[in-house]
């Protein structure tokens, strides 16, 4: 197996980088970047974080306007 890896270790990085590539470019799609977005809130323990601590910014963000005699309604929008 390591004669394997010495051998073909530049095709491997390359298949990497060229991966790596079409998976950002993608993510940059809209459909990508729903679908990816999607798969990172449905893993078990990183999922729920995420989604805490878009909920907790979205909070942050409200109460910020709302001291600021933003009306309720027009924050929110």
């Amino acid at each position: 197996m390591g004669d394997v890896y010495a051998q073909y270790w530049p095709f491997a990085l390359g298949s990497g980088v060229i991966f790596a590539i079409c998976f950002f470019a993608w993510v940059r799609t809209a459909q990508g970047r729903l679908t990816f977005d999607r798969l990172k809130l449905k893993l078990p323990l990183f999922g729920s974080l995420m989604r805490l601590s878009a909920m907790a910014r979205f909070a942050q963000t409200l109460a910020i306007q709302v001291q600021n005699s933003v009306s309720l309604i027009e924050s929110i929008r």
